[in-house]
């Protein structure tokens, strides 16, 4: 089984970390704590951690980096049910002048590794000679139709 470390380096994908509130620390998810050091955390814990949204200025550096090297982006994110990092992905935007045609978004509504099979379908697209638009569409047919939106 791949690590995702290891998925992310096959099909070159960029991960935006949540925030991770405990107490009074703030930790990005998957760089200053990892899993192993969470579920340790968490065993022990008296105060149950929070998460928050990605900021707009990691989107920012992310975009910018990514378009100085030539590449476009597809942010296929977290549930905008679950968080409002579709909304700073979406600032960010507005922030990059040279994002408006290169970076697209796309709502999962899913977490977890539901999302993480939707961006690794299409990142192997990507990764086959897919173009933006392409893989964008695709992870919008992949989307599970929330049960809510037949109400």
């Amino acid at each position: 089984m791949l690590s995702t470390l290891r998925v992310c380096e096959k099909y070159n994908i960029s991960v935006a970390p949540q925030i991770l509130i405990w107490g009074k620390e703030t930790f990005r998810d998957g760089v200053d704590i990892q899993p192993v050091e969470f579920y340790k955390r968490l065993k022990n814990a008296k105060i149950m951690p929070s998460t928050s949204q990605v900021i707009p200025k990691t989107f920012v550096d992310m975009y910018q980096e990514l378009l100085k090297q030539d590449y476009q982006v597809l942010c296929i994110l977290i549930s905008s049910v679950l968080s409002g990092t579709i909304a700073s992905a979406v600032q960010a935007i507005e922030m990059v002048p040279e994002a408006k045609d290169r970076v697209a978004i796309v709502d999962s509504y899913a977490t977890s590794m539901a999302l993480g099979f939707q961006i690794m379908e299409t990142a192997k697209l990507a990764v086959n000679g897919a173009s933006l638009d392409e893989c964008k569409k695709f992870a919008e047919k992949a989307v599970i139709t929330p049960a809510w939106s037949s109400l």
